[in-house]
């Protein structure tokens, strides 16, 4: 959804779409983080900071790409 609001970010409904996507990506991250270290009180303390340090780098890699990329003007092979 999120890619969709992107694409047609001149049209009206884009907004709306993209908070709604957001949220819930947002929503699924949480619950999907918290299950997994919900598995995780059965491994090693260095196991779990080695997931949370991932997880964490992860979200700012791919929230910055996604910035660079739209304000490059590029979107897989689309350029303005």
């Amino acid at each position: 959804m999120l890619g969709i609001s992107m694409i047609h970010k001149d049209e009206e409904f884009a907004f709306e779409l993209c908070l709604l996507s957001c949220s819930l990506h947002g929503i699924a991250h949480a619950f999907g983080e918290s299950v997994l270290l919900g598995f995780f009180k059965f491994f090693p303390s260095d196991a779990v900071y080695m997931f949370a340090t991932g997880t964490g780098f992860s979200e700012l890699f791919s929230l910055v790409f996604v910035l660079l990329v739209l304000n490059i003007g590029v979107f897989f092979g689309y350029v303005r």
